[in-house]
């Protein structure tokens, strides 16, 4: 019920914001309201990022990426440079590096966005109330106020939607659970790691210990949790990391992104330990499996393993290796790419060994 409401108050608050623009750009056409509502929202998807970037820095994080809609910052191997990358439903994302230490700020880092978009929407109705301005120029400035202050509350006022937890519910439930504010830190510092070209098999396995008391049920120790598995499979433990996955699909609180996640690489380690009776996937992993599938390079190595075990394609699966390489030459994170190559390298080798000893 709270993500249609949220969805509803969206579409309707949308339309009144359109019809707005549209009627202080009486005589303009379509294109101007249609630019000014345009110019207004990733003008805040900007200042929401900008504001976790001045907060995080402010608690002592380091900056690992800065994406607004598909074009990326990142700091890959030492050296800042752009990328395009996308997370669909996103349209944009901060990226930082806590300070290390097992207790790293979180609530002034968490809420950063939300603030900065009520300030600026602050100081944008104060230009309106105060200063006589052109009509189109104040209507950006009305459509700038409003969408800062749908941001800021949406951001700050804790809810959850979609399964995930926003910026103001973080901050308020981090606070209380040192195993969240873990699982958060944990994920931003192996963010860093692969930026940087580190592999997650490469990271020491202590990495990962609070897990063993943590809820797997949370979106934060859930996601952990799902790292911890792809950490089993690139070092070739395969019956660990299917043990994990089940165990993560046997969570009935688990969000429905961390949940069609599991699935596809749970099908891997089945396949990878020798089943060959796996049932289609069910329509809405299917559908996330394509959604995806131009982002996360993941999908390549799945895709790869189910060529070469289920439909016994080596040609298949090598043209699918060759696509992984091209496209791996411009991703943000190098470190993932070379676990997923290593993988992938050692499953072919593994095959090909396999098919000439039956020949």
């Amino acid at each position: 019920m709270q993500v249609f409401l949220y969805f509803l108050g969206t579409v309707m608050i949308g339309g009144l914001l359109g019809w707005y623009a549209a009627s202080a750009a009486d005589g303009w056409g379509i294109l101007v309201p249609l630019a000014e509502l345009w110019s207004a929202y990733y003008l805040h998807v900007l200042l929401h990022e900008a504001g976790h970037l001045l907060c995080g820095r402010l608690c002592g994080y380091t900056l690992t990426s800065f994406r607004i809609g598909k074009w990326m910052l990142v700091r890959r191997e030492g050296r800042w440079t752009f990328s395009r990358f996308h997370i669909p439903g996103t349209g944009g994302q901060c990226l930082m590096c806590p300070p290390e230490g097992d207790d790293s700020p979180i609530v002034l880092y968490n809420l950063g966005g939300g603030l900065l978009n009520l300030v600026t929407a602050g100081l944008a109705g104060l230009l309106v109330w105060l200063c006589p301005l052109p009509r189109l120029v104040r209507s950006f400035f009305v459509l700038f106020a409003v969408f800062g202050v749908l941001s800021g509350l949406a951001n700050l006022l804790p809810m959850r939607v979609g399964g995930l937890d926003n910026d103001g519910r973080n901050a308020l439930t981090l606070g209380k659970h040192p195993l969240k504010r873990w699982a958060l830190a944990v994920q931003l510092r192996i963010n860093a790691a692969q930026a940087q070209g580190k592999a997650l098999s490469e990271l020491p396995e202590d990495f990962f210990a609070p897990l063993d008391s943590a809820d797997w049920n949370d979106p934060l120790v859930g996601a952990v949790a799902c790292i911890y598995a792809g950490y089993k499979m690139e070092r070739g433990d395969f019956a660990g990391a299917k043990a994990d996955l089940d165990r993560l699909l046997d969570c009935p609180k688990l969000n429905a992104i961390h949940r069609y996640e599991c699935v596809l690489e749970q099908r891997c380690c089945r396949l990878l330990l020798g089943e060959t009776e796996l049932d289609p996937l069910e329509k809405p992993v299917e559908k996330f499996r394509k959604a995806t599938r131009r982002y996360l390079i993941a999908r390549l190595r799945q895709e790869c393993i189910q060529a070469l075990f289920l439909e016994h394609d080596l040609g298949k699966a090598q043209k699918i290796r060759e696509e992984l390489e091209k496209r791996g030459q411009k991703y943000p994170y190098p470190g993932e790419i070379a676990g997923e190559k290593a993988m992938l390298d050692r499953t072919l080798a593994t095959f090909k060994k396999s098919s000439e000893s039956r020949t």
